[in-house]
């Protein structure tokens, strides 16, 4: 106190503290030459290590020539002889936002106005170039029935006037030192905390959606949280619960849309925060109105629909005029029977219907990824249509029970959630198919006015591939387990193709089924004897031969060539797929990995991205992408990629994610994300070669050594691992001798895709062996 007061001079004085926090000392003082109270906070110095004083005060400066009603202004910016900053604020009579939560929980209508008037500073600051990086309760201020917000600029300033980071690793510092300093983990955008580079205002709106949640649910969203590294976590993998029913489901979809992990699924910006925050409240308020007037006013309503009822044909079709419908998502149909084994047959029931759905002329129907994301879940129309970018709902119940077979099924506009049309259906069970074509073409009737030109008549009857009933059944309960992945599943669904092909053995549909199990089998398990492309590149020629016209048997004969390391084989047969069924997501996928591969990293990114826009909840291409992106050395752009795929549920997206860190230059990141992996995946390979490159990069070599021994009774099958412990230590031949091998080589590209262009091999580009070997696989660096 002594040092601040001698630093502020005669026209401060300091009366009494009002407190602080970890960040700093908060005091009353008195500006004599204006007679008025204000605020002067002070660093503590474990936050001031490593701040220039000068830089701060001139970084100070820019955040001082905001003024805005809800911002706190600041008037001055200085340092005490030992150098600790302080800046000076008016003092606001009231209280602070976290006192008036601890008092009890609030109304809707009583949060909402605060809300309003943080999102308008916001708004101010954000199109000032001011950004405030640590929004929280302790930070917004009560007075006069305003909130008002304080310390902007701050965080800015501190990270700005640093002098030198904590280690040699500039970009680490912003993780390990900033990330603690100027933010709350409690209120941290998950890129604020991972230290990404490309944070930006949107971080600012998750931490305005977090203080909402807070108000409205009388609860943080990840309340029990006990240490700010499980906090942290908690931001990038779990989503919070549905807000209370008395939110007003506009206000609770913009709070969880401010929560979204990926800030490119965040509003744009805080003035739209505010413009959709309006709306909200106007609704919510009209809302109200309506439950509350008298139930006179009810009955003048329902004169008026009367009048309108009798006004003629020509008035009633205007009514019901709706909007195109183009797009539209087949929700997984629920099972409603008595045996939870019936699932297969419920979700089979879906993707046949979406698929044959797919096949009508102007008609987009979301992934399949995307669609089973909403499985099991309430989640309202309008919210559903948000996510995938689609008009319509297609969604059901299926009850299997006593030989019978009932279906029930509705179209639902997301646009206003009206149903435009529902049937139910039943058959007995061996009656599967008649049932499937009288309800799709059902569904294609409802569809087919608002589109423009006329649905082929057989988009009804698409071939099955077989006419047994026993086989189809058997391929539905295949689709199913591959489509649930993990190594259990895989061998599930392999079992059950291999009974549909015994039961007919001309199934296109089910070898194709068959030779895609066992070329993603390898991601989830081992395969010591090295058969699974083999016995993928078998099926896939069967299917091919018994039906050359089926996307799935293109598509399945590419990625068995690719499996087995023949790129240029593979990559016309992608083609023919896609030429079949432009909208598969899969092979616009595959094909985007077999690019890289190659060395086409621009085309690659852009089939992904081709595969996101059609499956936009596919954690698998997001991964894909985030690979992609760090061949490309665009860092950033990968980490948030990445990161979608973790949140998504794939464990390998979070050893993608550290990867992208460790060759951006942050081996501190990368080792967080590497260690985590090592929880979080079905079979830990991959991760621990990369953890001793970040190991290695840190400076960390007793950890290195540890990972060595890890190996040591390792087959030698798999010695791609210890091949890359080894090229941590410098010694580049073991990764050369690994890769000189066709197994070696199959281990590689099921993790990293590319030898030509991933940073990985950087330290053999210059090996003759490494170049011959990129001619053999016609590899070539990517552009």
């Amino acid at each position: 106190r002594h040092q601040l007061q001698a630093s502020l001079g005669a026209n401060y004085t300091l009366e009494r503290e009002l407190g602080g926090g970890g960040m700093s000392r908060v005091f009353v003082a008195r500006d004599s030459s204006l007679d008025r109270e204000v605020v002067v906070k002070v660093l503590a110095p474990e936050q001031a290590a490593g701040v220039s004083a000068e830089r701060f005060g001139r970084e100070v400066k820019l955040a001082a020539a905001l003024q805005e009603p809800h911002i706190v202004p600041l008037h001055s910016a200085g340092a005490t002889a030992e150098g600790l900053p302080w800046y000076t604020m008016p003092f606001v009579r009231g209280e602070s936002l976290r006192a008036r939560i601890a008092r009890g929980a609030m109304t809707p209508a009583e949060a909402v106005p605060i809300l309003s008037d943080l999102a308008k500073a916001l708004a101010y600051a954000h199109a000032h170039g001011v950004v405030h990086r640590d929004i929280k309760p302790e930070n917004v201020l009560l007075s006069s029935g305003t909130a008002v917000v304080t310390d902007f600029g701050i965080a800015k300033a501190l990270s700005a006037s640093r002098t030198a980071p904590v280690n040699a690793d500039a970009s680490a510092a912003t993780l390990t030192q900033l990330g603690t300093s100027i933010g709350t983990p409690a209120y941290m955008a998950p890129e604020q905390a991972a230290g990404d580079p490309a944070t930006d205002h949107r971080a600012d709106l998750y931490s305005w959606g977090v203080v909402a949640y807070e108000l409205l649910a009388g609860h943080h969203p990840f309340a029990g949280k006990t240490s700010p590294q499980a906090m942290m976590a908690a931001h990038f993998a779990e989503v919070p619960a549905a807000l209370p029913k008395a939110v007003s489901s506009a206000v609770a979809l913009l709070v969880m849309r401010c929560l979204e992990k990926d800030p490119a699924r965040r509003p744009a910006s805080a003035a739209e925060l505010l413009a959709a925050l309006g709306v909200a409240a106007t609704a919510t308020a009209s809302t109200w109105r309506q439950r509350h007037r008298p139930v006179m006013y009810g009955a003048l309503a329902l004169l008026a629909l009367l009048a309108l009822a009798g006004a003629g044909v020509a008035g009633s079709r205007a009514i019901r005029t709706r909007p195109a419908l183009t797009t539209l998502a087949v929700l997984p149909f629920v099972n409603v029977g008595g045996d939870p084994k019936d699932e297969y047959f419920s979700d089979g029931m879906t993707d046949e219907l979406a698929h044959a759905l797919a096949t009508l002329p102007g008609l987009h129907v979301a992934g399949r990824t995307s669609s089973y994301a909403f499985k099991g879940k309430n989640v309202a129309a309008a919210e559903i249509g948000r996510v995938l970018d689609v008009a319509g709902l297609v969604e059901g119940t299926v009850r299997r029970e006593g030989g019978r077979v009932r279906i029930s099924a509705q179209l639902t506009s997301t646009r206003d959630g009206k149903v435009q049309w529902s049937d139910s259906y039943e058959r007995a069970s061996g009656d599967v198919f008649a049932m499937q074509d009288e309800l799709t073409s059902a569904i294609v009737a409802a569809v087919t006015p608002t589109l423009r030109g006329r649905a082929p008549a057989t988009v009804g009857e698409a071939p099955r591939g077989t006419a047994n009933a026993d086989a189809y059944d058997l391929y539905l309960r295949g689709r199913y387990f591959w489509a649930r992945r993990g190594s259990e599943n895989l061998e599930r669904a392999a079992g059950y193709f291999r009974d549909a092909i015994a039961a007919d053995p001309h199934f296109a549909r089910a070898w194709a089924g068959l030779a895609m199990t066992y070329s993603v089998f390898p991601n989830y398990a081992r395969d010591p004897a090295d058969t699974m492309p083999a016995r993928s590149l078998a099926a896939a020629t069967r299917a091919v031969s018994l039906d050359s016209t089926l996307a799935d048997a293109n598509a399945a004969m590419a990625n068995a060539l690719s499996v087995d390391g023949r790129f240029v084989e593979a990559e016309p047969w992608y083609q023919r797929a896609l030429a079949i069924e432009p909208r598969n997501a899969t092979a616009h996928m595959w094909l985007g990995e077999d690019q890289l591969v190659l060395g086409h990293g621009d085309e690659s990114i852009a089939e992904l991205r081709t595969a996101a826009a059609l499956d936009p909840l596919s954690g698998p291409t997001y991964t894909d992408l985030g690979i992609a992106l760090t061949a490309m050395r665009r860092f950033g752009e990968a980490v948030s990629m990445a990161r979608r795929g973790a949140e998504l549920g794939i464990p390998n997206a979070v050893v993608a994610e550290g990867l992208a860190h460790l060759f951006a230059g942050r081996p501190d990141s990368a080792i967080v994300y590497l260690t985590r992996a090592r929880v979080a995946m079905e079979m830990p390979v991959g991760f621990r070669g990369a953890l001793a490159l970040a190991y290695a990069a840190a400076g960390r070599w007793d950890e290195v050594d540890r990972i060595r021994a890890s190996f040591a009774r390792t087959p030698a099958a798999d010695q791609l691992e210890p091949a890359i412990v080894a090229l941590a230590e410098g010694d580049r031949a073991p990764l050369l001798r690994v890769l000189a091998t066709p197994v070696g080589r199959r281990l590689w590209y099921l993790h990293y895709y590319s030898l030509a262009c991933y940073p990985m091999t950087d330290p053999l580009e210059d090996e003759p062996a490494f170049q011959a070997l990129l001619a053999q696989m016609h590899e070539v660096r990517c552009a």
